[in-house]
């Protein structure tokens, strides 16, 4: 039980680490937009370039876990992780799926980014809007067999990737 509650101290650590961490995710997003278009940026490339900025924060102590770097259709891969043999090249289109983190000396971050590099089709900004808009599913009148049906309908454009997350 002692781990569930944080004390003060615990509490300002995670948020300097998370402030320390939001810094290094801007000057990573800031790179990522100018770096994509010149077309030299891969997914094991944009890994290591966002470790480097957050390498660059005081009380960085590592990542706290792999990163998933994937680009369009290997974003829909659960736990994905980029090797010479599958790693793609980026470009100005499509999304990047990003799900990283990292370990400070005063707290752990955790975050998931999914981040349009250039121009979306328009199947991309359907499955976007249902996959990540409001999660219909917590909505409480959303009992009855005919809405669950409807929901389902909706959601089976996105379900080609194999998942919904």
């Amino acid at each position: 039980m002692l781990k569930a509650v944080r004390n003060d101290r615990e509490i300002a650590g995670i948020h300097a680490a998370m402030q320390r961490d939001g810094v290094a995710l801007v000057k990573f997003l800031k790179w990522l937009e100018e770096a994509v278009p010149a077309g030299n940026e891969t997914e094991i490339s944009v890994d290591k370039k966002l470790h480097e900025f957050r390498a660059a924060q005081p009380l960085y102590m590592g990542e706290s876990f792999d990163t998933i770097a994937g680009y369009k259709e290997h974003g829909a891969i659960v736990h994905y992780e980029a090797t010479p043999e599958t790693d793609v090249p980026l470009k100005p289109e499509g999304f990047l799926l990003l799900d990283s983190g990292a370990q400070y000396l005063d707290g752990t971050t955790d975050i998931t980014r999914t981040i349009a590099l250039g121009e979306l089709t328009e199947e991309e900004k359907t499955d976007y809007t249902l996959i990540h808009g409001k999660d219909i599913s917590t909505l409480p009148w959303l009992s009855s067999r005919k809405v669950r049906e409807e929901r389902n309908w909706m959601y089976w454009p996105a379900c080609r990737y194999g998942s919904t997350t």
